[in-house]
């Protein structure tokens, strides 16, 4: 006890700080890359002035955004948790999709972790494969689709599933099941999960209804889950996304974007925008359209 007394009283020595400096350094660290804007079901709804500028853009004009230490844990805690979830309910036998043999790498289709490899190689583990679904898009303008799996119970009807999406976050931030995705910051998540299950009742997969499994990055232990029937997720969401976008498109590729909103009422609304320095000064998106058209866009009244 007196030792534990003395070393936590002794003076700070020159490697104490160095440690400190250290740590206080990766907390800040951070790299500027170039943004890009990549279109995929996570990252819907989005702002169509945000899909505007970045398409208006030349590639060497895109701007830059920090990508830094922390960034980059939580990105990564996310990917981790989506394995862990995957490889414990392919144990307990509730996800269906594509297991690959982690020795032989044979890949089989299979409600939970197969019994035994096709090829007989007694692997003793397997690894979940997300399931690809751009090539259910059609309209071809996906550059990322994948769910995080298929969830089928005892109970259920042969063919039937419900699809699952995984989520990281604070215990703060999670919703209440009763209460489920009321607010706007937890509404994009019905957006992505309902435009997954429009690709895959494209491919024949008969879903019944999604459920959302909210991970606290800080308390795993008080995971919950927010399911909602098909009656609940239905609608025009998926066609609705896609115009959205192909306006946008067309307004870049011309000089009219007089129908297109901002997601936005201020710049304050979302100062991580990689557009917002411009996305409120007529003068810079003025500039923008003419240094790739050569003419000034017609922009809304309400500019």
């Amino acid at each position: 006890m007196a030792d534990k007394k003395q070393q936590a009283n002794r003076p700070l020595n020159r490697g104490d700080r160095s440690f400190q400096q250290m740590v206080r350094e990766l907390k800040d660290a951070s790299v500027k890359q170039k943004w890009r804007y990549r279109l995929r079901p996570s990252g819907l709804p989005a702002c169509q002035w945000l899909q505007m500028l970045a398409e208006v853009h030349d590639d060497e004009d895109l701007p830059t955004e920090d990508f830094g230490f922390l960034r980059d844990y939580y990105t990564n805690v996310g990917t981790v948790v989506h394995t862990v979830f995957q490889r414990w309910l392919g144990r307990l036998g509730y996800l269906f999709g594509k297991f690959r043999c982690d020795r032989c790498k044979t890949v089989v289709w299979h409600q939970g972790w197969p019994p035994a490899c096709a090829k007989g190689c007694k692997a003793p583990t397997w690894t979940y494969e997300e399931i690809e679904l751009l090539e259910a898009d059609p309209t071809g303008e996906f550059t990322s689709a994948h769910c995080d799996g298929l969830i089928r119970f005892s109970w259920m009807n042969d063919g039937e599933y419900y699809l699952v999406d995984f989520k990281t976050c604070s215990l703060a931030t999670v919703p209440k099941p009763e209460e489920g995705f009321s607010s706007p910051r937890h509404m994009k998540y019905l957006v992505q999960l309902n435009i997954y299950r429009h690709l895959l009742e494209r491919l024949d997969v008969n879903i019944i209804g999604t459920g959302f499994i909210m991970v606290p990055r800080d308390s795993p232990a008080r995971t919950t889950c927010i399911l909602y029937d098909q009656s609940e997720t239905n609608g025009p969401v998926f066609h609705d996304t896609i115009e959205q976008w192909r306006k946008a498109k067309k307004a870049a590729a011309g000089n009219d974007a007089t129908g297109i909103k901002r997601t936005c009422q201020t710049k304050l609304d979302n100062p991580e925008c990689p557009f917002n320095s411009i996305c409120f000064d007529r003068r810079a998106v003025e500039d923008v359209f003419v240094k790739r058209h050569g003419k000034l866009p017609i922009l809304p009244e309400e500019f």
